[in-house]
């Protein structure tokens, strides 16, 4: 999606921000306003488009960290919670049909690339298996969440 599209989306002060962006990337500023876009994606339906044309890659070295907050409670990185929202949207949308099919499977490919980097996270397992039954998928569906239930079942 290119800046003038995406633009068209915005509100003017997201508007604003996209003149000026490429500027800030890697920069703290850039990180808090994915940080914020994350917060909201479940309610900002433009939200795959921002994140699409924010992409994955420039995060600073700091965003790819997670951080222990004042409660001691260690907080995985912006990268992983900003991914996350991705996929975790891109399922949602590929579930209600109603979006772009060029952003959903840009968020798919962002899923398929997160678990292959990182198998074992439980939620990027749970989205993946949401793909799976919006696609009819039922067995892939199951053997996909079944290990993920089992761990929590342990932990409760």
């Amino acid at each position: 999606m290119s800046a003038t599209e995406l633009n068209n989306q915005f509100t003017p002060s997201m508007r604003e921000f996209v003149k000026f962006a490429d500027l800030l990337r890697r920069d703290t500023a850039f990180s808090q306003m994915l940080r914020l876009a994350g917060k909201v994606s479940k309610d900002w339906r433009e939200f795959l488009g921002f994140a699409r044309w924010a992409g994955t890659d420039d995060f600073s070295d700091d965003d790819r960290q997670p951080f222990v907050n004042d409660k001691g409670k260690t907080i995985d990185s912006l990268e992983q919670r900003f991914r996350r929202a991705i996929c975790r949207e891109a399922a949602a949308r590929l579930a209600d049909g109603q979006s772009s099919s060029e952003l959903i499977d840009w968020g798919l490919g962002i899923l398929d690339k997160s678990l292959v980097e990182n198998p074992s996270d439980q939620w990027l397992n749970y989205y993946q298996s949401k793909a799976h039954l919006a696609r009819g998928e039922d067995e892939l569906a199951i053997k996909r969440l079944a290990p993920v239930l089992r761990r929590q079942s342990r932990a409760a």
